[in-house]
């Protein structure tokens, strides 16, 4: 199975979840995960270019920075919980997230 978000390159596997969070079961860890990730314990990366959402991920390691060193000038990166917003963009976006536009895409 697949995690990723809609119109997104970026995706993870159960397999991969399973591994990084040491845990014995695969479905197991992919519900962790995702509950984890729509209660707000997972921080999501947003990478915008010219102002427009490019690709969003899932950090592997919660504490990885949210920089990139090959960032072209008109790149920016913003990290944020699914869930919490501060301003009317981020809003709509954040509904986006969790009414599924996360389109948590699953493969098999």
């Amino acid at each position: 199975m697949a995690v990723g978000f809609d119109r997104c390159a970026w995706h993870t596997h159960a397999d991969i979840i399973q591994e990084l969070r040491h845990d014995s079961d695969q479905e197991q860890a992919l519900q962790r995960y995702l509950d984890d990730l729509f209660t707000d314990k997972l921080r999501i990366v947003i990478l915008k270019k010219i102002g427009k959402v490019h690709d969003v991920w899932i950090p592997d390691f919660q504490d990885d920075p949210d920089t990139d060193p090959y960032m072209e000038p008109d790149e920016k990166i913003e990290a944020r919980f699914g869930r919490k917003h501060e301003q009317s963009a981020e809003r709509e976006w954040n509904r986006q997230l969790t009414e599924s536009h996360i389109a948590i895409a699953f493969s098999i």
